[in-house]
């Protein structure tokens, strides 16, 4: 019967199963203090069930109803949260790194030193316009300039190469993730089924694959009723109960990666190192690849425009040819039978013309033509046309559709000033094709000196005259440091606002990184003080559970005594 003293027995049992138990989970939290992502457990002791009697009813000890994981569900989503933020930030942090690190910014090596160094030489052009260490000088400065402006575009390009690489990484990482808590998931379905027990180990595992999830972008979690985690990263479920979805990278319209599910679904996400990788791979990067490419564009025409009204070095004692007696242009069109307007050329070209002067072997003006352009209803082999009706000078487009004129005569040379006009090209067309230029290219991936100055520095066109000392070209090609033509700016102010938005951008990013880590590691704290191990509570739980064990032992050691007692009586 239920209130025999034989039943008493069961009680002492109960109880010494029940502190056994607590101390087991005691004993694990001790041994996992030091364990990464433990959460600390608790042994939740209850009543056991009464038994009616008289006179009423009697208890039959304790049981452990479950055991439980001490957790903050709260503080967990906001872990998740600043977790994403913290990714974002720090990620967009190490890419800043990169990006001054490619500047490299203020430096004696930099792009504002080398511009200074190039506008430097022709300083000292102009007061020797007929010196050839001078002008192999200003070469080699224009070199090394246009080979900073290809090395720091050719790195930009290098770091969103990388980032797509980066962006890879993620993916498959992020695919092993969610695998491994699909998993979770079903064993965590398995182990709990019928509501028997907590699947705690399992279940800290999947948390911390769900706190490292959400590094990655802005996460969504939901438990269902069995247990089971749907989790959606950005704007697609990643994982449903036991099934997970796969991402993948697919190349873009701009030659980027795009991250996509199986089924195509471009994945958005608005937080996080994949939102950070994005953003400074395709907002910050391409940004400041466009400012360098402006400036280098900016350079190329302006120099251009003013270089194409100047002539270079003549000496008529020398045998040397200074003119021109056959040049092709440095740029070509897409078509020689589209009009000029729409031919591929990569500055504009305008109505209006520029001019071609004849001279003889000894310097002397044999004749002076005027070239009109309109871009509208020319096509180059038009111009060519028009080039090639000139007495003493012939014009032709080559098969890699680019323009060529040269001399009928080989005594002659030929220039594109006018002796009897201070007006230059005033269709740009000679800038456009690449006639006279300095430089060649149109931005900074393509900027170069130009192949005939390269190839002979005295083509440099330091005056507009046939003097030796003329350097009247050269100082208005020194002018154009000064002038306001990049975006309201000179050419080193406007590099040196394009590096000072840099830095602040950085310091920024800095600044607010270093507060979201601060916000992390409260949350840490509070998370660690709600679910980490405290061996001083430990201890005390081991001493309690201990004394409770020996009295449950010491009751059943009573309780065998009077049994005894009795059974002699009997």
């Amino acid at each position: 019967m239920s209130g025999s003293i034989f039943s008493i027995f069961d009680i002492g049992v109960r109880g010494l199963y029940a502190h056994k138990t607590a101390l087991n989970v005691t004993g694990q939290n001790i041994a996992n203090a030091n364990t990464e992502n433990y959460v600390r457990q608790r042994a939740d002791l209850r009543e056991s069930e009464p038994v009616d009697g008289a006179p009423g009813q009697l208890g039959t000890g304790v049981k452990v109803q479950e055991i439980i994981r001490i957790k903050d569900e709260f503080t967990d989503f906001q872990l998740r949260n600043q977790n994403s933020t913290y990714g974002y930030l720090d990620t967009k942090n190490d890419i800043y790194q990169q990006l001054e690190n490619i500047f490299n910014e203020p430096s004696d090596n930099g792009l504002n030193s080398m511009i200074a160094s190039f506008y430097g030489s022709l300083n000292t052009l102009q007061e020797n316009p007929h010196s050839r260490t001078a002008r192999s000088m200003v070469v080699s400065q224009a070199e090394a300039l246009s080979s900073m402006f290809n090395d720091t575009n050719e790195k930009l390009s290098e770091l969103q190469a990388n980032l797509d690489q980066n962006v890879t990484y993620n993916v498959a990482e992020i695919n092993e993730v969610t695998d491994e808590i699909a998993t979770l998931n079903d064993q965590i379905l398995k182990a709990e089924v019928g509501g028997n027990q907590n699947a705690n180990d399992l279940r800290n595992r999947r948390d911390a694959l769900i706190n490292d999830l959400s590094k990655y972008g802005d996460l969504f979690v939901n438990e269902d009723d069995n247990g089971q985690l749907q989790v959606q990263l950005g704007d697609q479920m990643l994982v449903t109960g036991v099934y997970s979805t796969e991402l993948a990278t697919q190349n873009s319209s701009n030659n980027t990666l795009d991250i996509v599910t199986k089924t195509g679904q471009r994945l958005v996400v608005r937080n996080g190192s994949l939102k950070g990788l994005l953003d400074m791979r395709d907002d910050v990067i391409k940004r400041y690849g466009d400012d360098i490419n402006d400036l280098a564009k900016s350079m190329i025409k302006e120099i251009n425009d003013v270089h194409i009204a100047g002539v270079g070095l003549t000496d008529p004692t020398d045998t040397n040819v200074r003119l021109f007696q056959n040049v092709t242009s440095e740029n070509d069109v897409s078509s020689v039978t589209a009009f000029l307007t729409n031919a591929g050329l990569d500055f504009d070209v305008s109505g209006g013309a520029f001019s071609i002067s004849l001279y003889d072997g000894n310097g002397s003006l044999k004749s002076e033509n005027s070239i009109t352009i309109n871009p509208f209803s020319q096509t180059l082999t038009d111009v060519a046309n028009s080039i090639n009706a000139i007495a003493g000078i012939s014009s032709s487009v080559t098969s890699d559709n680019r323009l060529s004129i040269s001399v009928t005569n080989a005594s002659d040379q030929f220039s594109f000033i006018s002796d009897s006009a201070s007006a230059g090209d005033t269709s740009g067309f000679l800038t456009a094709i690449g006639l006279n230029t300095f430089f060649k290219g149109s931005d900074a991936s393509s900027i170069a000196v130009a192949s005939t100055i390269a190839n002979d520095p005295n083509k440099i066109a330091a005056g507009k005259s046939l003097s030796p000392h003329d350097n009247t070209n050269v100082l208005e090609i020194i002018g154009t440091r000064d002038q306001v033509t990049t975006d309201g700016a000179t050419f080193e102010n406007y590099y040196s606002s394009m590096i000072g938005d840099l830095g602040v951008e950085r310091q920024e990013n800095t600044s607010r990184q270093e507060t979201q880590e601060l916000i992390l590691k409260t949350l840490e704290e509070r998370q660690q003080a709600e679910s980490g191990v405290s061996f001083d509570e430990e201890a005390v739980n081991l001493l309690k559970y201990q004394r409770g064990y020996q009295a449950c032992a010491k009751f059943i050691n009573v309780m065998d005594g009077l049994i005894e007692t009795l059974i002699g009586i009997v």
